[in-house]
């Protein structure tokens, strides 16, 4: 994240310049902020999509990936709290989402981990998974995507923590097995036309809009791929035909 946030700081800086991308009650710093986690947060949806499509879900990278991915969104949205504090929300809009989240998962990683545990222990001793676990299983999926949105985090991850704090086995192998089609076959396609409905490309009308968005995406991926190379280099992964690869 930090490659990319010092990047968007830094353009933070030439963009505001232009008349009409930011409010003109904007400070450097509140732009700073803003540009920096904008190009630092990952589109979750979109990298679990990608990972699984790359048949490296459960190994680990993509355990790490999602992980990584998960922490960043997070932390950009507590980010962006801060910001919308800064332009007059007050500071708890950005303590609600701070505290909230982590509170959030705290208590869905000890208590409620423990209420899985038990809805794990009833699937396995029934042999199956019958209508009413399931409900309350999305009754809990959906109340822990509400909390983390009201917190001002966005809901998936209120979703992904309570598929970490999840007992491993039969209670999650039958619930793939049952949700899977319905999420891949209708929820991710409504997921990516609701990102396409709220995309309004027609605003980069002009060479110069067209110039600071080139400029911009070009940064974020620099800055990602660069920082994200090094990471794996440091750590002691053996990156070979790193060209290929990507391409593959």
């Amino acid at each position: 994240m930090v490659a990319p946030f010092i990047l968007g700081g830094f353009l933070a800086l030439w963009i505001r310049r232009v008349p009409g991308l930011f409010s003109e009650k904007a400070t450097d710093f509140e732009a700073v902020l803003f540009l920096g986690a904008a190009m630092s947060i990952t589109a979750f949806p979109m990298l679990a999509r990608i990972i699984y499509e790359r048949g490296i879900t459960g190994k680990p990278l993509g355990t790490l990936a999602l992980a990584a991915g998960a922490i960043d969104d997070a932390t950009a949205w507590c980010v962006l709290a801060i910001v919308l504090a800064s332009f007059g929300g007050g500071a708890m809009i950005a303590i609600q989402a701070i505290v909230g989240g982590l509170l959030y998962g705290l208590f869905t990683l000890t208590l409620g981990r423990k209420l899985l545990r038990r809805l794990g222990v009833i699937a396995e001793r029934n042999g199956e998974i019958s209508p009413t676990l399931l409900g309350v299983t999305l009754m809990l999926l959906m109340l822990g995507s509400w909390t983390t949105d009201a917190f001002g985090i966005h809901s998936v991850f209120g979703g992904f923590i309570l598929g970490v704090a999840m007992l491993r086995g039969f209670y999650t192998e039958e619930l793939r097995r049952q949700l899977e089609p319905v999420a891949v076959v209708f929820l991710l396609p409504i997921f990516f036309t609701f990102s396409g409905l709220n995309t309004r490309l027609d605003t980069v009308n002009n060479l110069q809009l067209l110039l600071i968005a080139s400029v911009v995406l070009l940064a974020a991926i620099a800055g990602k791929g660069a920082a994200c190379w090094l990471a794996a280099r440091l750590n002691g992964e053996i990156i070979e035909r790193p060209l290929q690869l990507a391409l593959s």
